[in-house]
């Protein structure tokens, strides 16, 4: 039986928003370079660090070198960073630059085994140390990887994109490399299934007969919990532990469930796509969207969805159909509803029977809904929005004891009903087939 504890609500939405504004610094890091277990002592989360931030750096340089080299590249291959960056990255403070080689030097002593879940389906066994050679300068740290591990690193097509902007902020042992490991699936949902010793081995690193983590109940409080709680409080992801008891009384198997954060889901997708946000800024200039609108369809939708009902936006504009007033909000029920697959839908299947769309049942229920986004819509405008709206409807009217009263307390639902009515059909116009189809699927 399997035991789910929850993860903590995030606490740290708007310094994530702050930092995260530019673009996500991606390292694209080989699965067999994430899997990995140090046999012989114990990697601090500052080695991790530094371990993923030279990786990175050495792989912007190898595409550079690979440019230049052509089919003359050869290993052993040398890098170069900057030693503040590395510094700052890792977390060290000061002048005091013993802590940041001695950390270092430490790298040069850990044997690393690559690849233990065997993801590339190469059952063989591979081992070395970590940082096999570095130099430190004044300015500049230079290092290299073991060359027999170097294609592995480089020319790899099986990797997890690690949010090293991210990485960065997480600050404990366990919270660094349990984010490593399971930030690599974030699309799958859920992560191995491994013995609770397994993932101690990954948190912490190996243990004797005699260490306090040998209790699972001690590796949870001090080592498990708080880098769960870490992640859900910091990171771009939520995870959740599950325990499995294996039908008996102890745990046994621990595996994580791990769900991405709405507001790094436009992120995730924006590493998928051919688009960017500029692009996307220029659509809403060209279009008029508000800044209102403009900033709630960039929270709640995925860039590709949003580029392709823009698109499906600029075909109703170009028809026939009733002009549309308020584009931004039109486009927000087009990304809600997804106008845009529906309609390429039914302009793949056109030998299939179409949906009565004028049947009555099906337009009133699609108005009433409508009437209701109308609603939400006005609750969401300024005061002086809203009074600008409520004049242009009383101005409509011919018979003026219909009008919407001026003070807000004496508005009743006789007079507010026909209002929202009108403030629908003003916003998205008559509703198109292709929309009452899709309402009418979603009723199924």
């Amino acid at each position: 039986m399997s035991v789910l504890i929850p993860s903590l609500p995030d606490k740290a939405f708007n310094e994530q928003i702050t930092l995260f504004s530019g673009p996500p610094n991606i390292l694209k890091k080989p699965i067999q370079a994430t899997h990995i277990i140090v046999r012989n002592g114990v990697m601090t989360g500052m080695q991790k660090k530094a371990f993923d931030f030279l990786l990175k750096k050495a792989k912007d340089s190898m595409e550079k070198q690979r440019e230049e080299a052509g089919s003359n590249l050869k290993y052993p291959i040398e890098f170069s960073v900057n030693r503040l960056q590395l510094m700052n990255y890792m977390g060290y403070q000061g002048s005091n630059r013993k802590p940041f080689k001695d950390a270092l030097k430490k790298m040069q002593t850990l044997t690393v085994e690559w690849d233990v879940l065997h993801n590339d389906k190469n059952f063989s066994w591979e081992s070395c140390v970590l940082l096999p050679w570095i130099k430190i300068d004044s300015d500049m740290v230079f290092y290299s990887f073991t060359p027999h591990i170097q294609p592995m690193l480089f020319q790899n097509t099986l990797y997890s994109k690690l949010n090293l902007h991210i990485q960065g902020l997480l600050s404990t042992d366990p919270g660094i490399k349990l984010y490593d490991w399971v930030n690599r699936y974030r699309d799958i949902k859920f992560s191995n299934k491994e013995t609770w010793q397994f993932w101690r081995t990954v948190l912490h690193g190996e243990v004797d007969d005699k260490s306090y983590l040998n209790q699972y109940k001690i590796f949870k409080r001090i080592k498990l919990v708080p880098a769960i709680n870490e992640i859900n409080q910091i990171s771009d992801i939520s995870i959740e532990l599950i325990e499995d008891t294996n039908g008996s009384r102890m745990v046994q198997f621990l595996q994580f469930k791990i769900d991405v954060k709405p507001q790094f889901k436009i992120e995730d997708d924006m590493t998928k796509s051919p688009f960017t946000v500029h692009d996307l800024n220029l659509e809403f200039e060209e279009l008029g969207i508000t800044r209102h609108y403009a900033t709630k369809l960039r929270k709640q939708f995925p860039i590709n969805r949003i580029l392709a009902n823009i698109e499906y936006l600029k075909q109703r504009l170009n028809s026939n159909s009733t002009p549309i007033t308020n584009r931004g909000a039109y486009l927000f029920a087009a990304c809600s509803n997804d106008y845009a697959s529906v309609n390429n839908a039914i302009e793949t299947k056109v030998d299939e029977p179409s949906v009565d769309v004028s049947a009555e049942g099906i337009v009133q229920a699609f108005n009433k809904q409508r009437v209701d986004d109308a609603i939400n819509m006005f609750k969401e405008m300024d005061i002086a929005d809203q009074e600008k709206e409520i004049q242009i409807y009383n101005e409509t009217l011919l018979n003026k004891a219909a009008a919407v009263p001026d003070e807000s307390g004496s508005r009743q639902n006789r007079q507010m009903i026909p209002f929202f009515k009108w403030l629908a059909e003003k916003t998205w116009g008559e509703p198109t087939p292709e929309e009452l189809i899709k309402f009418t699927l979603l009723l199924k």
